[in-house]
């Protein structure tokens, strides 16, 4: 700091006493902090500190700044959102530098790029390649005004093309780009060790890809990404990792659960550029997709593909990690080199079959088969991958498991299509590291021996029966880690939940199947954020009792869930956010007495042909951003359309309206209100 003040003004030299050319170097921490002090004790300054990394800064220098009492100010830009929100002994205020909207990002592209073309249209066949520049640059205008800067000496659209095709050797070789690449990779670089790895792990997903946060922390884990610590799961380890590269603005979170935290990802476009290249350059990480050619590609251990590869081409690499991604479409083999493979997602793609040397993949520990509706069935000797931690077959073909699952003794998470079946349930207590099952066909042995599998956090239950009731209480009762638990009767039969207890813990609640009344322990949910209800036939007392949870933020009702004709939210549900109603064929009224739901953000109602009019007391929700409206009459959508409708004032206060319909062909459209 003193020796920019001393470049900058001679008046800092004249009053300090202190000679041109002073020897900084040579003088004492005290003596610096003494000449800052007695310089700066009577002025009114204000000092801009760019691209601060840690708050230790703060540290070293907060002692050589006197306090504001005059109006001074300090700025402070950081990447590290910690070190934005770090308390710096007053008043302070975080400014979040928003992206460039789409129309601002082309306007700045513009100016750089066509500088002498400001009156002029842009070729016609250069700016869809111009426009997908600034596409990719995301609103950042750093990259936009470097990017246009370089392609204002770019004329032909041979020139463009190259460009636009090859931006990520370019911005690994062109000196033109060297700035963005630079300073990306000065936050690769401040990265420790363990997340260098997690993060360019990251950069394989396709471009513009929603990674969900769960996924992403499960496929760390089976790759070793993530150090242990005592007393510390490996989860909140990995979790926490996921939130210093967010922090670092490295992921880009993309949504939210209803409580704020983040729950999808994505990065962004330039910033996976670089991370790539730093991929290919360590042979970490690659993708295989249109824009590549076969021969560009090395040895790499992290591997998505986006288009059909040869097989021979495959046997190249020692795959630890493949993504398959659903622009291609060819059943995968897994050669020789795959035998170190530990993470295989196929998500979405259009596998008919798996192929049987799947079985051989002794180190797999995750693989998921979401969405694979081709995929009907797993392998005979299935069992023999006994390091698989993470088995996802959710919305795929396959509705039944081969004997032997309870042989993969290392499994902790297994999510399944909804009511599906295992040959052998009654051993599948053995899995003893098991920590979500989600998704299993109940049989009795298998409720009778649920108890012994204490880790579980998350349990989804189908076809629960009355005789079950004992065993399941008796099972559900020993659980103490449970955190959500999910049960859904046969049809027409009364769910038997009645005789639990050890329910204080429990954060997520959905109950599909008749319940005769709300069992009494409903009283002890202190912890419940979400509850979901489906086919109860509940009357007016029930709603009383679930306004009384105490931070209830999600509350969905369908399937005729409640009895009545006139659903009244009379009092309670202090912490409510998202209400939901749906699929209520008696309904035709809803009421919301005033002081009821007072942080209610969200509305949905569909799906109630009954219900002709708004909810009484919608005016009173002084929170209501969006009222949304699934198959609505044509009556309530009547009331509530243009400034003539007769409830409309009642909605004016609510930000977004929409109305969701469904047409005979299927395809489905929205209208905003």
């Amino acid at each position: 700091m003193i020796k920019e003040f001393t470049k900058e003004t001679k008046e800092f030299t004249k009053e300090t006493g202190l000679q041109r050319g002073t020897d900084f170097s040579s003088m004492e921490y005290r003596d610096l902090v003494e000449i800052l002090v007695d310089y700066l004790r009577d002025k009114r300054y204000f000092l801009v500190f760019d691209d601060v990394w840690s708050i230790e800064f703060w540290k070293l220098i907060c002692v050589a700044l006197p306090d504001d009492i005059r109006g001074s100010r300090l700025m402070i830009t950081t990447r590290d959102e910690r070190v934005a929100n770090f308390s710096y002994g007053s008043e302070s205020r975080v400014h979040h530098v928003q992206s460039l909207s789409v129309d601002k990002a082309w306007e700045l592209f513009y100016k750089n790029a066509f500088p002498r073309n400001h009156e002029q249209s842009v070729s016609p066949n250069i700016e869809p390649m111009a426009r997908n520049l600034v596409h990719k640059c995301k609103g950042l205008p750093l990259a936009i005004v470097t990017l246009g800067s370089m392609m204002s000496t770019r004329r032909s659209e041979t020139e463009w093309r190259k460009v636009e095709n090859r931006l990520n050797w370019e911005l690994s070789n062109n000196p033109e780009l060297k700035d963005i690449h630079r300073f990306l990779l000065l936050s690769f670089s401040d990265l420790p060790y363990p997340l260098k790895h997690c993060f360019l792990f990251s950069s394989i997903f396709p471009e513009d890809d929603k990674i969900e946060g769960k996924s992403l922390i499960r496929m760390w884990m089976g790759q070793g990404f993530v150090d242990s610590h005592r007393g510390v799961e490996l989860e909140e380890v990995a979790d926490g990792y996921l939130m210093e590269l967010v922090y670092r603005n490295l992921l880009q979170v993309v949504s939210r659960n209803i409580h704020g935290r983040p729950k999808a990802f994505k990065m962004h476009d330039m910033v996976r550029e670089v991370a790539l290249i730093v991929s290919k350059e360590e042979r970490f990480g690659d993708i295989y997709n249109d824009e590549i050619e076969e021969g560009q590609h090395n040895e790499t251990r992290h591997l998505c593909i986006q288009r059909e590869m040869s097989s021979n081409m495959m046997t190249r690499w020692s795959i630890h990690t493949l993504l398959v991604r659903p622009t291609i479409r060819q059943n995968i083999g897994l050669p020789e080199g795959f035998k170190l493979l530990r993470v295989l997602d196929l998500r979405n793609s259009d596998m008919e079959k798996l192929p049987d040397s799947l079985v051989t993949l002794y180190n797999l520990k995750y693989l998921s088969l979401w969405g694979t509706l081709g995929v009907v069935k797993l392998p005979k000797s299935f069992h023999r991958l006994i390091n698989l931690e993470t088995l996802v077959t959710k919305f795929s073909g396959i509705d039944e498991f081969p004997v032997g699952i309870s042989k993969l003794r290392n499994l902790r998470y297994l999510i399944v299509e909804c009511d599906t079946r295992m040959k052998d349930s009654s051993d599948i207590w053995q899995l003893k590291r098991l920590q979500v099952l989600d998704g299993i066909h109940v049989e009795t042995q298998f409720i009778k021996n649920l108890g012994k599998m204490t880790k579980l956090t998350k349990i989804g239950l189908w076809e629960v029966r009355k005789n079950h009731e004992n065993d399941l209480s008796d099972s559900l009762n020993k659980l103490s880690d449970l955190r959500s638990l999910s049960l859904f009767s046969m049809d027409g039969e009364i769910l038997p939940i009645d005789a639990l207890s050890h329910t204080t813990k429990i954060e997520k609640l959905q109950l599909a199947g008749k319940l005769e009344r709300l069992p009494n322990w409903f009283k002890t949910l202190h912890k419940l954020t979400r509850l979901r209800l489906g086919a109860s036939s509940l009357g007016e007392d029930a709603i009383s009792c679930i306004g009384g949870i105490p931070n209830l933020v999600k509350l969905s009702i369908y399937n005729n869930a409640y009895e009545g004709d006139r659903l009244c939210f009379q009092e309670g549900f202090p912490c409510l956010k998202v209400l939901e109603v749906s699929t209520m064929r008696r309904l035709k009224d809803i009421v919301i007495a005033k002081g009821a739901m007072p942080h209610l953000q969200k509305l949905k109602i569909g799906y109630c042909k009954g219900v002709k009019r708004v909810p009484d007391g919608i005016e009173n929700l002084t929170k209501l951003e969006k009222l949304s409206l699934f198959e609505a009459s044509d009556e309530l959508l009547g009331r509530i359309r243009g400034e003539n409708g007769i409830d409309r004032l009642k909605v004016n206060h609510i930000p977004i309206i929409k109305y969701v319909s469904m047409a005979e062909d299927g395809l489905i459209s929205t209208e905003k209100l």
